[in-house]
């Protein structure tokens, strides 16, 4: 151990001087000097104001001066100041024949920013060379402190300092945790420190031998070596089994002031070797910021194989053109995805999809125009959707007079599903012998709409044109051809693609709403097709010919009501309200011929057509409940006007509308029931985020015989809520009459709360490029805040299906499904903190996902203990100490499991 050193102890007990109490605590360095020269007098100003010199102050309690020699000594309290330094010490003196400048005492130098304190400073005037005993100083490094101690010596040009058997540390305590201990330190001013070699001690233990350590001090970004990220397992195997991994292995450049690029390179033995790259710019004058991201995975071969290949591209960018114009892209891409998905440790990578969205935005005088495109490429099966391109064109609605407004829009899309599943197997001859063909199959929709919507004074007109175009290399159903003619003959056709093109229109008027304070009625007149389907459509079935239907009236009405009532209020709640909407809709539309071409189109052949579209004639109900409380306002508030009083929702119920068709009544064995399944939604702000949702299967059978039986059975629960030590004072508070808190655990977290995602990551330079292999244990989830109480989020999702007469149980019981999904986080002490993050399928009676994490704050360290496992089986168990202020510097052991199967 170190001995203690008496001038800092004697320093701190007697320098009596303003100090900043932010620092007070800091290692006993003075912020500013003891004392201040005194008030010039019109003698001194003369000096002070004389040009052609340059000034150097004195101050102390007795000045001697030996003119022959040429000697001042200073004595008490001493006090010198040259060119913008401050030297304070108990003696000093001046020696000008031998140029030397010797402080005893305590001596310390103010030097704009930076404060040097030692047992004793010797200074070469003439060389400007110094020399300091046992000095203490700190100095700035990428907005950390460090407190450095030790000899030192200043060179002439006072940029290079050197020093031997040197510490220094960051932790800003009286007692450090930690600190490193050197042989010998070059420090250049503002540009460099290199210190070698060095051993670190925690307290007074050494742990760590480092040959050098190496400071850039400089300001911005600098070219340099990233620091490569290995645990101590991959250079101590704990078990022959055990597979080396290390990653981050490359080069950072700092290419101009607007952009950066680095490579780095990450393996895995025996699983895959991947190569990364990442550009990164960002132009604040033209508006311009973004990064591009490649990565090249090449996994292992098996058995003399090559191994599977993977390029990932990922790119982010936004670009402002103008106020009215702007440019986003995000776009993720993979040539492999079941490589991705294949070799990932985190849960969010494997279970997720790649998605990528373009979007341009132009705001003209006249309207906005908007043209983008997306993709999503799902990692557990390989297929992909991506809507290219998509555009929009919105004109501003124009005003004819003052009672007539015109409204029109067009889009444009084209929707592409490619590589679907389940895939397909189709039968094919090839010279006399059938072969079986697998087939992933695409589908293409091209779709064009076009609105010219009217507003003349209460009355709007709608009148909208849509064309819709769908092809698919999913083959259709074998199809069985019925010769007209000739009954007997029957053929069988099949088809390798099919195709089908629709045009629409529809218009109808919205008439002026009826009592619009009370009921609200919403009358409407609208022409909609005969049957079902669009206006014109062309199939296989019309051997690509158009044919169209006719058109009808319709009539129609909607009721929506808001009823109210009120009740006693309970606890803190002085009344409860309850709003009831209920909405009512009615259609009616008259039977109408269908036209025979068209009908034979819409069944297809082997089909009986319907030749004529029955009446319409229905009513739909649903229902909107809300109930709220009126809190009281505090004992002896007496400024809270009792109208403004704040509203709290305690319970609000949504449920879908049920229809009833009247004409369907009137057929044989059928009633005129319509819905066969009911939904409920419930949200409450009772409990934070709370969302409960249930869906019924309300016959048992189908919906609208007489023979079907009225039996609701649920078949599905999706709920999600949070709960916190606040939520659970509320709950209370509300049913004993208390006074209701706000919940802190909604207050918004600093960065350092929520936990280092870099902390992995070098200082000063690019974060690695994005990629979707390695366990990202610090994005998983939102850590507990530092301090805060007991937090619990809650999903629950259960999928079931009725039991079926004659059907095996067994596979009724398959198709039922129920997950709970829990994340806790608390933080048991100040410095402690722990979240748990887990899926749990009740069905199977299996865990399908892991994060456990523990943190702990050690002041200047930062241990982190994690352990994740996917659904894939792959898992990652990760333990590493950092010092927060270099990350560079930890202890990490890090092992990962990534399954073998291909």
């Amino acid at each position: 151990p170190r001995p203690p050193d008496s001038l800092a102890a004697e320093v701190r007990d007697t320098v009596a001087q303003p100090i900043d109490t932010a620092r007070a605590r800091t290692m006993g360095l003075p912020t500013a000097p003891s004392r201040a020269f005194p008030a010039a007098d019109s003698v001194i100003r003369a000096l002070l104001e004389r040009s052609g010199y340059q000034t150097t102050r004195y101050a102390g309690d007795s000045m001697a001066l030996v003119a022959a020699d040429k000697r001042i000594e200073l004595i008490g309290q001493a006090l010198v100041e040259r060119e913008g330094s401050t030297l304070e010490a108990d003696t000093v003196n001046f020696v000008q024949n031998e140029c030397q400048l010797v402080a005893g005492g305590r001596p310390t130098l103010f030097d704009g920013g930076s404060v040097l304190v030692g047992r004793g400073m010797r200074y070469d005037t003439c060389e400007r060379r110094g020399i300091v005993a046992r000095a203490e100083t700190k100095f700035n490094q990428s907005g950390v402190e460090w407190f450095l101690q030790g000899e030192l010596a200043i060179d002439s040009a006072s940029t290079r300092t050197y020093g031997a058997g040197a510490d220094f540390t960051s932790c800003d305590l009286p007692t450090e945790h930690y600190h490193f201990r050197v042989n010998s330190v070059k420090w250049v001013k503002n540009t460099i420190l290199v210190a070698r070699p060095a051993v670190l001690y925690v307290r007074d233990v050494p742990i760590l031998w480092l040959p050098f350590i190496f400071q850039d001090m400089r300001q911005g970004r600098r070219s340099g070596m990233l620091v490569p990220r290995f645990g101590f397992n991959d250079l101590v195997r704990p078990n022959t089994g055990y597979r080396r991994h290390i990653s981050n292995i490359g080069y950072y450049f700092a290419l101009n002031d607007y952009m950066d690029f680095q490579a780095s390179l990450d393996w895995f033995a025996g699983n895959y070797v991947a190569v990364n790259g990442q550009l990164r710019y960002r132009w604040l004058n033209r508006f311009v910021s973004g990064n591009l991201g490649v990565s090249r995975i090449f996994e292992s071969g098996t058995d003399g194989a090559p191994g599977a290949r993977s390029l990932r591209l990922q790119w982010t960018h936004q670009q402002s053109f103008d106020q009215r114009t702007r440019l986003t892209a995000n776009v993720d891409f993979a040539t492999s995805a079941r490589v991705v998905e294949r070799n990932a440790v985190d849960p969010l990578v494997q279970t997720a999809t790649l998605g990528s969205r373009i979007n341009f935005n132009k705001q003209f005088s006249w309207g906005t125009f908007t043209a983008g495109a997306s993709r999503s490429q799902d990692l557990s099966n390989g297929s992909v959707s991506q809507t290219l391109p998509s555009i929009s064109l919105a004109p501003a609605p124009v005003n004819i007079g003052s009672a007539v407004t015109w409204s029109p829009s067009f889009s444009f899309a084209r929707d592409e599903r490619l590589d679907q599943l389940p895939g397909l197997a189709i039968l094919r001859v090839s010279n006399g012998a059938i072969l079986v063909d697998s087939l992933r199959p695409d589908t293409k929709t091209t779709s064009v709409r076009a609105s010219t919507p009217l507003r003349i004074g209460r009355w709007n007109w709608r009148n909208d044109v849509s064309i819709t175009d769908f092809r698919t290399t999913r083959p259709p159903a074998q199809v069985t051809v019925i010769d007209p003619n000739d009954s007997s003959v029957v053929a069988t056709q099949f088809y390798g693609e099919d195709f089908d093109t629709k045009i629409d229109w529809n218009t109808g008027i919205n008439l002026p709403v009826l009592f619009p304070s009370t009921w609200k009625l919403q009358p409407s007149l609208g022409i909609q097709n005969t049957t079902s389907g669009a206006f014109m459509i062309r199939n296989r079935f019309t051997r690509g010919r158009f044919v169209r239907q006719g058109k009808r009236l319709s009539f129609g009405a909607s009721l929506s009501p808001s009823l109210f009532g009120f009740f006693p209020g309970i606890g803190p709640v002085s009344r409860i309200r309850h709003a009831l909407s209920p909405q009512v809709s009615w259609n009616l539309a008259p039977s109408a011929t269908v036209p025979e071409e068209y009908a034979r189109a819409l069944a297809g052949p082997g089909s009986t057509p319907e030749l004529k579209s029955a009446t319409v004639h229905s009513v739909s109900f649903s229902l909107s409940q809300t109930f709220e409380g009126k809190l009281r306002p505090a004992p002896g508030d007496t400024l809270l006007d009792p109208q403004r009083a704040p509203k709290l929702k305690l319970l609000s119920i949504q449920t879908s509308s049920v229809s009833y068709d009247f004409e369907q009544a009137k057929l044989p064995g059928r009633n005129g029931w319509r819905t066969q399944t009911l939904r409920n939604s419930f949200t409450s702000d009772l409990l934070r985020g709370l969302s409960l949702s249930t869906n019924h299967d309300l016959w048992d059978g189908p919906v609208g015989f007489d023979t079907t039986r009225f039996d609701p059975f649920l078949t599905s629960v999706s709920m999600r809520f949070s709960l916190s030590g606040a939520t659970i004072a509320n709950i209370v508070a509300l049913l004993t009459g208390g006074q209701t808190q706000p919940d802190a655990d909604r207050a918004p977290a600093s960065a350092d709360d929520l936990g280092e995602a870099d902390l992995l990551q070098p200082v000063g330079t690019a974060t690695s490029p994005p990629r979707g292999l390695d366990p990202a244990i610090d994005r998983l989830g939102s850590r507990p805040l530092r301090g805060r109480g007991l937090t619990i989020g809650v999903t629950y999702d259960d999928q079931r299906r009725r039991p079926q007469p004659g059907v095996d149980q067994t596979t009724t019981a398959s198709q039922t499904n129920r997950t709970l999904g829990m994340q806790f986080g608390f933080s048991p002490t100040t410095n402690w903190s722990a979240s748990w993050n887990t899926q749990y399928n009740l069905t199977t009676k299996e865990f399908g996902q892991h994060v456990v994490r523990f943190d702990r704050d050690l002041h200047r360290w930062r241990a982190t203990f994690a352990f994740v496992k996917a659904p894939n089986g792959n898992f990652a168990f990760n333990f590493f100490v950092s010092l927060t202020d270099q990350p560079e510097i930890k202890f990490q052991y890090d092992q990962r499991s990534v399954r073998q199967g291909r």
